[in-house]
């Protein structure tokens, strides 16, 4: 039966880090990926309302380890008292950036609220691979079953370690980075159809300015540099078009209308190009 809830347990855990992982890894890319307001919202946007949905996840591996696992849940609570508490403001702020952050159109008032997003999601993903990283090197536990342990001493695994030392630092940077690479392909998930809209809105306006530059041209009011700029510009935006219209992923049932679209694409662009 033991067996049975350490199952439940673990399944619930990497459900919660798979769902709401890619929530932290899109929020700490927010500033990197988002440029302008609106593609920040955008970004906000792929989150979605389901963002509280995930942590119920969490709330479940919580109240079973209370349940089942009473005696392991209150030495960890007292050995990772700070950690934890660190989490829970965590998950507190950026619950908060996330609902009031677009409240107001005030760009001071968005900026301040993203900030506290992309630090909050962060450190989330630094607490929780540190957590990782002490499960993983074990944990000083007395002939009681508890613990208490420093945030840190003096970096090493050995004697009296601390919650971070270069071990349990190792793995959070790597949970980092994995969380990050998991938000971005969520991230590119989620926005590939806005995202060929734009380098078609791109493409297009690049036609007109080749169209206007060889019209110039044609009556000596620019010079041939002009017109092979122009040109450079529209082969750039055409490529990039053509390559977010044939990379953007396509499930079963709209595969072929991917495909017609990419096809559509390519014929349309060799048209533009042709004298």
């Amino acid at each position: 039966m033991i067996a049975i809830w350490y199952a439940v347990v673990s399944f619930m855990l990497i459900v919660y880090v798979v769902l709401d992982g890619r929530n932290f890894g899109a929020g700490m890319l927010h500033w990197l990926v988002a440029r302008t307001p609106e593609e920040r919202r955008q970004v906000i946007a792929a989150i979605g309302p389901l963002w509280t949905w995930h942590e119920v996840w969490l709330l479940g591996f919580g109240g079973t380890l209370i349940a089942i696992f009473p005696r392991l849940m209150a030495s960890a609570f007292a050995g990772y008292y700070l950690a934890l508490f660190l989490i829970l403001w965590c998950l507190i702020l950026r619950g908060i950036s996330l609902e009031v952050g677009g409240h107001i159109n005030d760009r001071l008032w968005q900026a301040y609220w993203d900030f506290i997003f992309v630090v909050s999601n962060f450190l989330l993903a630094i607490l929780f691979g540190a957590a990782a990283g002490n499960v993983a090197r074990g944990v000083p536990v007395d002939a009681q079953g508890d613990f208490s342990m420093a945030f840190f001493t003096n970096f090493n695994v050995r004697g009296h370690v601390g919650l971070l030392d270069w071990y349990t630092v190792s793995i959070a940077i790597l949970a980092v980075v994995m969380l990050a690479a998991h938000g971005a392909t969520y991230l590119t998930l989620k926005t590939a159809t806005q995202t060929v809209a734009l380098q078609e809105q791109n493409a297009r306006k690049a036609t007109e300015e080749l169209a206007f530059a060889e019209e110039r041209y044609k009556v000596g009011a620019s010079t041939f540099l002009d017109v092979v700029t122009s040109r450079g510009t529209f082969a750039r935006s055409s490529r990039t078009w053509l390559r977010s219209s044939c990379d953007r992923p396509a499930s079963g049932s709209s595969s072929s209308s991917s495909f017609g679209f990419c096809a559509s694409a390519i014929a349309i662009s060799r048209r533009r190009r042709s004298p």
